[in-house]
């Protein structure tokens, strides 16, 4: 299957790009993807603590935030489009 990534602030940066195009084979889960992003930009430290992904990062799988999901367990299918947001700041 392949799935869009939509990047937004300091991802841009950090994945070198405003959009990712990922193959994975059928029934991958958010959890799936993460770790071969995780794998490939060794950005691990960003999205996850003590193997929970943590809270201030916002995922969206076709607009709805996986928190309201199944969280890294939501399933993932062809054509999904992803959006991932950094923790926000300033003031």
């Amino acid at each position: 299957m392949q799935l869009k990534i939509q990047l937004f602030a300091s991802f841009r940066e950090i994945f070198h790009g405003k959009e990712l195009v990922i193959d994975l084979k059928d029934g991958h889960k958010m959890r799936d993807l993460l770790d071969i992003l995780c794998n490939k930009y060794h950005c691990r430290d960003l999205f996850f603590e003590n193997d929970q992904l943590k809270k201030y990062i916002v995922i969206l799988v076709n607009g709805h935030n996986i928190l309201h999901l199944d969280g890294p367990d939501t399933e993932l299918a062809t054509g999904d489009t992803i959006a991932m947001f950094p923790p926000a700041g300033g003031g």
